[in-house]
């Protein structure tokens, strides 16, 4: 969510880029430049000053990033603005959580009031962190991230941890053994929400068994409306068009909150949420699907607790791998992809924040698991994985 423009809008004929650059550095903004054209719009995104990666978005909300230093401004027709945003925005924006099957309550995230602004994990005990959510009755979730990606969310109800949700699209038990893989102290954030009363169940809720996607088509909203409304359902309606993404929450028939996504950025202003909801209402080729959620309404408490673990790879989730077998790793993939196996590549390690120089072998699996799911015919998927084993044998 904006939290402060530094100019917006500025024609890019008059635009001094290395001033905004500088500009940027000397206030330490954590937030993004965007540069719009016609058909697509660049988003070069800031930590405290230091640029560190570009996502671009075209018109029909497909998405590129790639490093900065490939940033480059086309002629002088668009426009700049330079926000100032949180960390967790950048998160949201970058991750794009939206599927509420395969994403679960992931997609609410950073949604709600800020309790805790973004602190690194060494900064902190978290799993005192959650007794104080306990002692404080907390309704909302602890979010646990790097600056590029959402490694899950630990929800609350009245102080009980009560779901775990990865971000890698797991749940329960294998979602906390994904976050205490990949959060470490120096590189890892932790912040907390507190949520209203009739959202935490749709969070708590939103897991596979739980949700059913109807299988009728919708041509407008109003179909989709009068379908729970007639059939008092309690669900999820999802519009979705050029980048934008319209939540509508029904509880047995009856409309309790919509939530709206920019490009992956949840947008908080009234006027913008209005704005946006007409947009995309009125886009002809926005989809429109229906979630029925079994809702939970009384969620059964769940014992949590986030690892502390050092620096070390072998503490933080077994064996060393080292870069010359990581190397064969992206050798093999890049030859199964051919040159898009290479930008798939970085953006897959980017998303785990895992670096080629070495990883343990819980990250190694981890990023096995990921690459694979970019194969799309299963004979290849299993060539893949047998190539890997024997080239690197028991060492994942």
């Amino acid at each position: 969510m904006v939290k402060k423009f530094v100019f917006r809008d500025v024609d890019l004929g008059v635009l001094n880029l290395n001033s905004a650059f500088q500009e940027a550095k000397k206030k330490e903004i954590t937030g993004f430049l965007k540069i719009t054209y016609w058909s697509r719009e660049d988003y070069v995104l800031f930590m405290e000053g230091i640029p560190f990666k570009v996502v671009t978005v075209h018109a029909d909300g497909r998405r590129l990033s790639y490093g900065v230093e490939k940033f480059r401004v086309e002629g002088d027709q668009g426009t700049a603005t330079l926000v100032e945003t949180s960390l967790d925005d950048l998160v949201s924006f970058q991750a794009l959580k939206r599927d509420p099957y395969r994403d679960g309550a992931c997609i609410f995230f950073p949604y709600g009031s800020m309790v805790q602004e973004p602190i690194l994990m060494s900064y902190l005990d978290v799993n005192k962190g959650i007794l104080t959510a306990q002692k404080s009755h907390l309704d909302g979730y602890i979010a646990i991230y790097t600056r590029e990606s959402l490694l899950g969310i630990v929800i609350f109800s009245q102080g009980s941890p009560v779901a775990v949700c990865g971000g890698n699209n797991t749940f329960g038990k294998e979602a906390l053994e994904y976050i205490n893989t990949f959060a470490t102290p120096s590189k890892s954030y932790i912040s907390v929400y507190s949520v209203d009363a009739e959202i935490l169940p749709f969070m708590y809720s939103l897991k596979p068994g739980n949700l059913k996607k109807l299988d009728v088509h919708f041509t407008i909203y109003k179909e989709a409306k009068d379908r729970i409304e007639r059939s008092k359902i309690s669900g999820v309606v999802i519009l979705e068009g050029g980048g934008i993404y319209r939540y509508d929450l029904f509880f047995r028939g009856h409309h309790v909150a919509r939530l709206i996504k920019d490009k992956g950025m949840l947008v908080a202003g009234e006027e913008d949420k209005n704005r946006l909801s007409v947009k995309i209402e009125n886009m002809p080729e926005s989809s429109i699907s229906l979630y029925e959620v079994n809702l939970t309404t009384s969620p059964s408490p769940i014992e949590v607790s986030i690892a502390t673990h050092t620096e070390s790879v072998e503490e933080s989730g077994g064996a060393s791998i080292d870069s010359e077998a990581v190397g064969k790793i992206k050798d093999i993939f890049v030859k199964e992809l051919g040159p898009v196996g290479k930008v798939l590549w970085g953006r897959i390690l980017d998303e785990l924040a895992l670096n080629e120089e070495g990883m343990n072998s819980a990250q190694a699996k981890a990023l096995l698991e990921r690459l694979q799911k970019e194969i799309p015919d299963e004979d290849a998927r299993e060539e893949f994985l047998s190539r890997v084993k024997e080239a690197l044998g028991d060492i994942i």
